[in-house]
């Protein structure tokens, strides 16, 4: 399993997924560590992001939580590297990776594959192109032919998105009504009746 993995589209990434980093962070072992210890004393970890990698000599290591003075480490040897021992006074780097540039790699990816390659540059920004995504996905319908002057609920074609329906009475918009389940809408009185126009827009689920 991937030490740090993008969460999107399940979740918005953070600075943890996608791993902040900062320039010319560096400090220094304040006592001696061998290849088990997890709790690294450093002289300050100021300026360090919260969570990251940092690497002692030939060493990466993986920590989640920070204190003033100590790195709380979950990996030893991480991304390939070999643990170690290593003496106090040396140099503790936050360097920027092979594992930065992999985790932005992977959410450029997964945002690429969810937007996909229909556009091909045909639209100015994503606002645009989203735009034209959910123009996709509106229905315009008459369902006037199910009006009978008894019945009340009316079903629609698609499943529709809670809260994206619109109803039109003979031209006017209609503003109670209430949704059934994602098929069906109920209409307000006075009882619709045979000859009157029952026209609804609403974004269709996919």
């Amino acid at each position: 399993m991937a030490e740090v993995q993008v969460k999107y589209p399940s979740q918005i990434d953070n600075d943890t997924s996608l791993l902040d980093v900062r320039d010319r962070k560096e400090t220094f072992l304040s006592t001696g560590i061998n290849s088990t210890t997890l709790t690294i004393p450093v002289v300050s970890t100021v300026g360090f992001p919260d969570v990251g990698y940092i690497s002692i000599d030939e060493e990466i290591i993986k920590y989640d939580s920070k204190t003033l003075t100590q790195f709380n480490a979950s990996t030893r040897g991480a991304q390939g590297t070999s643990i170690a021992s290593h003496d106090s006074g040396m140099n503790v780097f936050l360097n920027v990776i092979a594992i930065h540039h992999n985790i932005l790699k992977t959410a450029v990816i997964v945002i690429e594959t969810e937007l996909g390659t229909e556009v091909k540059g045909t639209y100015a920004n994503l606002r645009d192109r989203l735009e034209a995504i959910v123009k996709d996905f509106i229905v315009d319908e008459d369902v006037s032919s199910q009006i009978d002057g008894i019945k009340t609920d009316y079903v629609v074609t698609y499943p529709y998105y809670s809260g994206t329906l619109k109803v039109w009475v003979n031209g006017i918009k209609e503003g109670d009504i209430t949704e059934v389940n994602p098929t069906t809408f109920r209409a307000s009185l006075p009882l619709l009746e045979v000859g009157d126009e029952l026209e609804v827009e609403y974004i269709r689920q996919p």
